[in-house]
């Protein structure tokens, strides 16, 4: 039993039912010779619950399986809605005959009720596997979509909501064989899954739902469902860099630069993920080389020579810009709703952060360049990251440190009032862990540092939350 108190107890059980083992009120006896002949005591515990399973009755057995492909854990709505469809009977009452049928698996020792008697949850692994190998593996993909499809269609949207995880598993391990009619509802809901993944930090079950969601589509999709096909990939291929899966990566962003050549908003989206991959795989003057040349083929040049002069030049011109800029006057500006100079703004705030430590010369005149657009063009959140980018660089030229804190608290403020969960981290990294610490005792500064490291896991911004930690 290698100390597994559940495979013996299931093993004494079955004995007991076997009549191998047996109370006359007041000793225990085995029958040890007919055990061995019968070859009743089983070196695998799945065997011995699956035994116990196929013993009970049909209703109980199709329960058992149904909880089994759902997961470990299994709500009463959900069990009632599918038992009766997958298993008709004359009843009416639904809940009822779910009821019944968990009620006997309770008794056998196999499921316990959850908290507030709303489901149930099988009481070990292998309680779990035995019941998921009572579906034979060439029917598996057919049932669980069955499952899928059957929730998709009787769930209220309050209901499907709550139970999209689990919806979508099961359509996600019958994906292959979902008709072409139903491809791209299909899509949808594994890029919403993907999404709620996403909120939660759940990066893998992110990867693998965006995944899904990418092979229900074919490449005429590029043309009528176009957003659907691009959000799809593009979405995949973030949480793919996180997860560490280049090889995927690669393919997905190169076909999507293919696909958006006729969309500059786009295009440049999609460079500033492959500029995140070149980054994250260490080849910074490559990411460095790409953002470069897609921001100087839409007009935005940044100098690569000379660059003491650009940057005394653009200093000047930045704190004539930024004399008198307050964030009540800053908040006061537009949103930019322009898609192309916000996918310009964020390539350049993105490369900010890879030329800090790849090409540190470069990062003024990047800088200035993001505050000069944003001042152009309205707000945006890159505004903020930039704000303070600029008050390290002035502290780093020997202007006095009370300058550059005042740009930090700017920056601060500016962040709070947008409200950007994905440059928050930045913020506070920039802030209290370049500017601050020459003003300020380091224990002001560590618990935003802290936050600073919860909020770049939350929203994906590993870099920051790695520094700011």
């Amino acid at each position: 039993a290698n100390g597994n108190a559940l495979f013996v107890r299931q093993q004494l059980i079955s004995l007991f039912d076997n009549g191998l083992l047996s109370f006359d009120g007041n000793e225990w006896t085995c029958d040890i010779e007919k055990v061995e002949e019968t070859g009743t005591l089983v070196e695998d515990i799945v065997g011995v619950v699956l035994d116990k399973i196929k013993r009970l009755p049909s209703l109980t057995q199709h329960t058992l399986m149904i909880c089994s492909c759902i997961g470990s854990k299994v709500d009463l709505d959900i069990l009632s809605l599918l038992v009766r469809t997958v298993y008709p009977t004359d009843s009416d009452d639904d809940a009822a005959l779910a009821r019944k049928a968990i009620s006997e698996c309770i008794i056998e020792g196999l499921l316990v009720e959850t908290e507030g008697d709303k489901g149930v949850a099988f009481i070990h692994d292998s309680v779990q596997s035995a019941a998921y190998s009572l579906l034979p593996g060439d029917k598996r993909a057919a049932f669980h979509l069955k499952l899928g499809q059957l929730l998709q269609t009787n769930l209220s949207a309050d209901s499907f909501q709550k139970h999209l995880f689990q919806v979508t598993s099961q359509l996600a391990r019958g994906y292959e064989l979902i008709p072409e009619d139903d491809r791209i509802a299909t899509a949808k809901i594994f890029l919403r899954a993907g999404d709620d993944s996403q909120l939660v930090a759940a990066f893998p079950e992110a990867h693998f739902f965006y995944a899904r969601g990418i092979a229900m589509l074919c490449n005429q999709d590029w043309m009528y469902n176009y957003r659907l096909s691009f959000d799809l990939y593009m979405k995949a291929s973030e949480v793919a860099i996180i997860t560490k899966a280049y090889k995927d990566v690669d393919q997905w962003i190169e076909l999507v630069l293919l696909r958006t050549s006729s969309s500059p908003e786009d295009n440049i989206r999609a460079i500033h993920l492959k500029a995140r991959t070149l980054a994250v795989r260490e080849d910074f003057e490559g990411a460095v080389k790409l953002a470069l040349k897609a921001l100087s083929a839409v007009g935005v040049k940044i100098p690569t020579r000379n660059l003491a002069m650009h940057t005394m030049v653009g200093l000047a011109r930045t704190r004539y810009l930024m004399k008198g800029k307050t964030s009540a006057k800053l908040l006061q500006r537009p949103d930019i709703v322009n898609k192309e100079v916000n996918a310009v703004l964020r390539l350049l705030g993105y490369l900010a952060t890879i030329t800090a430590t790849g090409r540190p010369k470069l990062l003024p005149l990047i800088t200035f360049r993001i505050l000069y657009l944003n001042l152009k063009y309205g707000i945006s959140p890159t505004m903020a990251p930039a704000i303070a980018w600029y008050g390290f660089i002035i502290s780093l030229l020997g202007f006095p440190p009370s300058e550059s804190t005042k740009f930090g608290d700017l920056a601060l403020s500016i962040q709070e009032s947008l409200e950007c969960d994905e440059t928050r981290a930045q913020v506070l990294f920039l802030c209290y862990g370049s500017i601050f610490p020459c003003t300020k005792n380091l224990s002001e500064c560590i618990p935003s540092l802290y936050d600073g490291h919860k909020a770049g896991l939350h929203g994906g911004d590993l870099p920051h939350a790695m520094v700011c930690a």
